[in-house]
Protein backbone atom coordinates (compact mmCIF):
# COMPACT_ATOMS: atom_id res chain seq x y z
CA UNK A 1 0.00 0.00 0.00
CA UNK A 2 2.37 2.31 1.11
CA UNK A 3 4.42 2.11 -2.14
CA UNK A 4 1.29 3.86 -4.19
CA UNK A 5 1.62 6.42 -1.70
CA UNK A 6 4.34 8.58 -3.43
CA UNK A 7 5.99 10.36 -0.10
CA UNK A 8 7.08 7.12 1.21
CA UNK A 9 8.96 5.99 -1.67
CA UNK A 10 12.66 5.76 -1.12
CA UNK A 11 14.67 8.73 -2.71
CA UNK A 12 17.61 8.80 -5.15
CA UNK A 13 20.61 9.28 -4.08
CA UNK A 14 23.28 9.15 -7.19
CA UNK A 15 26.23 9.18 -4.98
CA UNK A 16 29.59 9.63 -6.94
CA UNK A 17 30.70 12.49 -9.58
CA UNK A 18 26.90 12.71 -10.31
CA UNK A 19 25.56 13.22 -7.01
CA UNK A 20 28.70 16.03 -6.17
CA UNK A 21 27.41 17.96 -9.59
CA UNK A 22 24.07 17.59 -8.49
CA UNK A 23 24.37 19.01 -4.69
CA UNK A 24 26.90 21.47 -6.27
CA UNK A 25 23.76 22.43 -8.61
CA UNK A 26 21.32 22.53 -5.18
CA UNK A 27 23.54 24.69 -3.72
CA UNK A 28 23.58 27.64 -6.57
CA UNK A 29 19.82 27.26 -6.79
CA UNK A 30 19.11 27.73 -3.22
CA UNK A 31 22.15 30.70 -3.02
CA UNK A 32 20.29 32.74 -6.26
CA UNK A 33 16.57 32.01 -4.13
CA UNK A 34 18.24 33.57 -0.97
CA UNK A 35 18.20 30.63 1.07
CA UNK A 36 20.69 29.61 3.65
CA UNK A 37 23.35 27.46 2.90
CA UNK A 38 26.88 26.89 2.13
CA UNK A 39 28.72 29.09 -0.01
CA UNK A 40 30.20 26.62 -3.00
CA UNK A 41 34.03 27.26 -2.66
CA UNK A 42 35.34 25.32 -5.24
CA UNK A 43 33.98 22.38 -7.60
CA UNK A 44 36.07 19.50 -9.45
CA UNK A 45 35.16 16.21 -10.58
CA UNK A 46 35.65 14.54 -7.07
CA UNK A 47 34.64 16.78 -4.67
CA UNK A 48 33.25 19.83 -3.43
CA UNK A 49 34.28 22.41 -0.81
CA UNK A 50 31.68 24.22 0.55
CA UNK A 51 32.10 27.39 3.61
CA UNK A 52 31.19 26.48 7.16
CA UNK A 53 27.18 26.86 7.46
CA UNK A 54 26.94 27.67 11.27
CA UNK A 55 25.81 26.20 14.43
CA UNK A 56 23.88 22.67 13.74
CA UNK A 57 20.73 23.27 15.08
CA UNK A 58 19.81 20.32 16.92
CA UNK A 59 22.64 20.66 19.26
CA UNK A 60 22.22 24.21 19.92
CA UNK A 61 18.62 23.04 20.75
CA UNK A 62 19.91 20.29 22.84
CA UNK A 63 22.11 23.04 24.54
CA UNK A 64 19.37 25.63 25.40
CA UNK A 65 17.20 22.02 27.21
CA UNK A 66 19.90 21.22 29.03
CA UNK A 67 20.14 24.51 29.83
CA UNK A 68 16.46 25.05 31.13
CA UNK A 69 15.97 28.33 28.95
CA UNK A 70 12.58 27.19 27.43
CA UNK A 71 12.05 30.41 25.97
CA UNK A 72 15.30 29.78 23.97
CA UNK A 73 14.06 25.94 22.78
CA UNK A 74 11.08 26.99 21.65
CA UNK A 75 12.24 30.23 19.45
CA UNK A 76 14.84 27.60 17.85
CA UNK A 77 11.97 25.00 16.88
CA UNK A 78 9.66 28.21 15.60
CA UNK A 79 12.19 29.57 13.59
CA UNK A 80 13.28 26.13 11.55
CA UNK A 81 9.47 25.65 11.37
CA UNK A 82 8.98 29.22 9.69
CA UNK A 83 12.24 28.25 7.91
CA UNK A 84 11.19 25.01 5.76
CA UNK A 85 8.37 26.85 5.19
CA UNK A 86 10.41 29.59 3.45
CA UNK A 87 11.98 26.82 1.83
CA UNK A 88 8.78 25.38 0.32
CA UNK A 89 7.73 28.23 -0.86
CA UNK A 90 10.92 29.34 -3.27
CA UNK A 91 9.72 25.81 -4.83
CA UNK A 92 12.51 23.89 -3.39
CA UNK A 93 12.22 20.66 -1.04
CA UNK A 94 15.12 19.47 0.65
CA UNK A 95 14.64 15.57 1.10
CA UNK A 96 15.99 15.15 4.55
CA UNK A 97 14.91 18.50 6.48
CA UNK A 98 15.92 16.80 10.01
CA UNK A 99 16.83 19.28 13.04
CA UNK A 100 20.42 17.95 12.55
CA UNK A 101 20.77 18.87 8.81
CA UNK A 102 19.30 22.30 9.71
CA UNK A 103 21.88 25.06 11.16
CA UNK A 104 21.72 28.21 13.02
CA UNK A 105 23.52 31.62 12.38
CA UNK A 106 24.28 35.30 14.13
CA UNK A 107 20.82 33.44 16.63
CA UNK A 108 18.17 33.76 14.11
CA UNK A 109 19.29 32.51 10.72
CA UNK A 110 17.94 29.42 10.38
CA UNK A 111 19.93 27.47 7.32
CA UNK A 112 20.11 23.98 5.57
CA UNK A 113 23.08 21.20 4.59
CA UNK A 114 22.79 17.71 3.20
CA UNK A 115 21.36 18.17 0.02
CA UNK A 116 22.63 13.90 -0.45
CA UNK A 117 18.46 12.62 -1.16
CA UNK A 118 16.69 13.83 -4.16
CA UNK A 119 13.04 13.50 -3.95
CA UNK A 120 12.23 15.07 -6.95
CA UNK A 121 13.04 12.31 -9.00
CA UNK A 122 10.61 9.88 -7.59
CA UNK A 123 7.89 12.16 -7.10
CA UNK A 124 5.76 15.55 -7.76
CA UNK A 125 7.12 19.00 -5.70
CA UNK A 126 4.37 18.84 -3.72
CA UNK A 127 4.92 15.28 -2.16
CA UNK A 128 8.81 15.67 -1.71
CA UNK A 129 7.56 19.15 0.10
CA UNK A 130 4.91 17.07 1.98
CA UNK A 131 7.83 14.42 2.62
CA UNK A 132 10.04 17.08 4.25
CA UNK A 133 7.21 18.23 6.56
CA UNK A 134 6.52 14.62 8.25
CA UNK A 135 10.34 14.08 8.39
CA UNK A 136 10.99 17.46 9.89
CA UNK A 137 7.92 16.42 12.28
CA UNK A 138 9.37 13.05 13.12
CA UNK A 139 12.69 14.73 13.60
CA UNK A 140 11.46 16.66 16.72
CA UNK A 141 9.36 14.07 18.22
CA UNK A 142 11.93 11.62 18.51
CA UNK A 143 14.95 14.18 19.02
CA UNK A 144 12.33 15.79 22.12
CA UNK A 145 10.06 12.91 23.09
CA UNK A 146 10.15 14.11 26.60
CA UNK A 147 9.08 17.91 25.35
CA UNK A 148 5.90 17.44 23.18
CA UNK A 149 5.33 21.43 22.75
CA UNK A 150 8.16 21.34 20.25
CA UNK A 151 6.25 19.19 17.88
CA UNK A 152 3.30 21.62 18.27
CA UNK A 153 5.50 24.61 18.26
CA UNK A 154 7.76 23.57 15.28
CA UNK A 155 4.37 22.38 13.38
CA UNK A 156 2.17 24.99 14.00
CA UNK A 157 5.18 27.71 12.76
CA UNK A 158 5.11 25.50 9.98
CA UNK A 159 1.61 25.60 9.31
CA UNK A 160 1.13 29.33 9.37
CA UNK A 161 4.25 30.38 7.47
CA UNK A 162 3.09 27.61 4.47
CA UNK A 163 -0.04 28.63 4.84
CA UNK A 164 -3.39 25.53 5.23
CA UNK A 165 -4.09 25.73 1.29
CA UNK A 166 -0.55 25.00 0.02
CA UNK A 167 0.12 22.41 -2.37
CA UNK A 168 1.91 20.28 0.41
CA UNK A 169 -0.96 20.68 2.63
CA UNK A 170 -3.18 18.40 -0.05
CA UNK A 171 -0.91 15.59 -0.16
CA UNK A 172 -0.44 15.55 4.17
CA UNK A 173 -3.79 15.51 4.37
CA UNK A 174 -4.37 12.50 1.50
CA UNK A 175 -1.34 10.06 3.99
CA UNK A 176 -2.80 10.70 6.97
CA UNK A 177 -6.03 9.63 6.20
CA UNK A 178 -4.52 6.37 4.66
CA UNK A 179 -2.61 5.87 7.19
CA UNK A 180 -5.21 6.21 10.15
CA UNK A 181 -6.47 2.73 10.13
CA UNK A 182 -2.89 1.68 11.16
CA UNK A 183 -2.49 4.19 13.87
CA UNK A 184 -5.89 3.20 14.91
CA UNK A 185 -4.33 -0.37 15.41
CA UNK A 186 -1.31 0.62 17.79
CA UNK A 187 -2.61 3.56 19.75
CA UNK A 188 -3.81 0.75 22.33
CA UNK A 189 -0.41 -0.77 22.27
CA UNK A 190 1.28 2.81 22.20
CA UNK A 191 3.49 2.11 25.71
CA UNK A 192 4.54 -1.51 24.13
CA UNK A 193 5.98 0.27 21.56
CA UNK A 194 9.75 0.82 20.43
CA UNK A 195 11.13 4.81 20.75
CA UNK A 196 10.25 5.08 16.71
CA UNK A 197 7.14 3.68 17.34
CA UNK A 198 5.76 6.11 20.10
CA UNK A 199 7.13 9.00 18.20
CA UNK A 200 5.59 8.06 14.93
CA UNK A 201 2.13 7.92 16.80
CA UNK A 202 2.66 10.96 18.89
CA UNK A 203 4.14 12.62 15.53
CA UNK A 204 0.63 11.61 13.50
CA UNK A 205 -2.12 12.88 16.04
CA UNK A 206 -0.49 16.49 16.31
CA UNK A 207 -0.32 16.45 12.48
CA UNK A 208 -3.47 15.62 11.94
CA UNK A 209 -5.07 18.00 14.20
CA UNK A 210 -2.72 20.58 12.44
CA UNK A 211 -4.15 19.56 9.22
CA UNK A 212 -8.09 19.56 10.59
CA UNK A 213 -7.84 23.27 11.91
CA UNK A 214 -8.00 21.63 15.53
CA UNK A 215 -6.24 23.29 18.49
CA UNK A 216 -3.47 21.81 19.56
CA UNK A 217 -3.14 20.39 23.26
Amino acid sequence: MFTRIPMLRPTVSPGGGAGLAREAEILRRLMRANIVVPDLIEETNDWIAISDNGEILQTVIEDAVKARDDTRVTELITLAGKALASLHKANFSHGAPLLRNMTIRSDSDIGFIDFEEDPNERMELSDAQARDVLLFIFSIQRGFKRHPKLLKAGWNAYLSSAGRDADQMIALRKVTRLLRPLYLVLVPFRRKLGTDGRSAVDAYRILRRGLLGKKLK
